[in-house]
This record gives C-alpha cells, sequence and structure tokens, in this order.
C-alpha cells in the first residue's frame, strides 16, 4: 500500500465536498495490536484510527458471510459446471472492535478508538479508479483457463477498492465443473486459491525534517 506523505507540521486540508475525518500521524503513536494497525489522530492525541489489515467477507444482517458457491450438473454432457458470488470489505467485526478498545485502554489509559483511517483508491495514468482492486487465482484468472476443462475472461468484479466505510466489492464467476470443484476444495482447505489485492494510500502527517548542508 502507498502512503502519501507530506514533510510538513501544518495540517493538510481535505476538498470542501468531502466528509471531515481526523488527519493521522504516520509514525507518532503507532500501535499494532492483534495485526491492527492503530494510528493516532492529529487533533486529538488521545483518539487512534484502526487500518483494517486486510480485505475480508462481508456478512448480511442476520451474520451470514455474503458468499455463494454452487455446483450443478446439466442433463447432457459437458453442461456441468458452477456459480461463484462473494462480497467483500474492509470492515470489523464489532466484537473485534470492542477487543481492541479493551486493549488499546490497557496499552494507553484513557485512550480511545475512532473510525476507520481514510483510504483513497489510487489512479492509473488515465485517472481511472478501476484498476484498484483485482482477483487473483489460478483457478479463475484468464492466463490459466486456456485448456477445454475450463472457462476463460468469466471474473467479473466491481473494479474500484471498497475502501468507503461500509462499502462492499463484488466478485463473481461462471465455473466449468473443473474450477468449481477446485475452488471448492481450496475454499474448504487451509489456503483458498483466492485472494484480492488492492491498490490504495491514506494520508497522513509526519514530523518536519530540517536539511543541514554543511559547505565544502
Amino acid at each position: 500500500m502507498r502512503i502519501f506523505n507530506r514533510l510538513t507540521s501544518a495540517v493538510l486540508l481535505y476538498f470542501l465536498f468531502t466528509p471531515a475525518q481526523a488527519l493521522v500521524h504516520y509514525d507518532m503513536g503507532r500501535i499494532n495490536i492483534d495485526g491492527v494497525q492503530l494510528l493516532q489522530t492529529v487533533e486529538n492525541e488521545a483518539v487512534y484510527e484502526y487500518l483494517p489489515p486486510t480485505l475480508s467477507l462481508t456478512t448480511n444482517e442476520a451474520g451470514d458471510f455474503e458468499l455463494l458457491i454452487m455446483k450443478y450438473v446439466g442433463k447432457e454432457d459437458g453442461s456441468a459446471g458452477g456459480l461463484f458470488h462473494a462480497l467483500v470489505g474492509f470492515e470489523l467485526p464489532e466484537k473485534r472492535l470492542k477487543a481492541l478498545q479493551k486493549k488499546l485502554e490497557e496499552k494507553r489509559p484513557g485512550a480511545k478508538l475512532g473510525g476507520p483511517v481514510r483510504l483513497f483508491a489510487q489512479a492509473d495514468d488515465k485517472g481511472s479508479r478501476e484498476g484498484s482492486f483485482e482477483v487473483i487465482s489460478a483457478t479463475l484468472t484468464e492466463e490459466s483457463t486456456q485448456g477445454a476443462e475450463f472457462v476463460p475472461g468469466k471474473v467479473i468484479s466491481s473494479g474500484v477498492a471498497p475502501f468507503t466505510p461500509g462499502s462492499k466489492a463484488a466478485i463473481a464467476a461462471r465455473l466449468s465443473a473443473t474450477q468449481a470443484t477446485l475452488l471448492w476444495d481450496s475454499l474448504t482447505g487451509s489456503t483458498a486459491d483466492l485472494s484480492v489485492g488492492v491498490h490504495g494510500y491514506y494520508e497522513a502527517k509526519v514530523e518536519a525534517i530540517t536539511l543541514l548542508s554543511k559547505p565544502k
């Protein structure tokens, strides 16, 4: 993840049409609790915002994962296959947030856990942010689906990383019978053949640096 830093003691001003969120320190006051980085806010050093460690499957109101993987068998040969659909986001469960708050208070008495650090999707050379989100899978990617047993080029994603709090990104694919079997076996094993990469950054403040040059 690329981090956008400014060597200045001034607070960065956000665009007026975006909601106000706290600016964080890049290194000062940083805490790591259970793999989650907590960054100290500039405005109130007793408040820490959290940086979600990774994308994860989202859940619905009933608490179920928003994931569908289905295998089907047609009446004719070659008509077997499967469907895959998932929603992912940077959400942290409420139970985990409460645990982070408790451990934060143990490390820094009086400290409070704020919201998530504001993340921005990284744009490409043409200014598009569609490439900020990509699916990585040997089973699903087009380069690995050239054989007769695979369905090439059928992976669909929403394209933009779900950096806004509460937002979700979708991944969908139509699978051949072989792909459905491989993906199911990997998802039920210890390591799944499905990863999601994101390209983004957050804005932070670092302490001003003074450089002194000695004349020769």
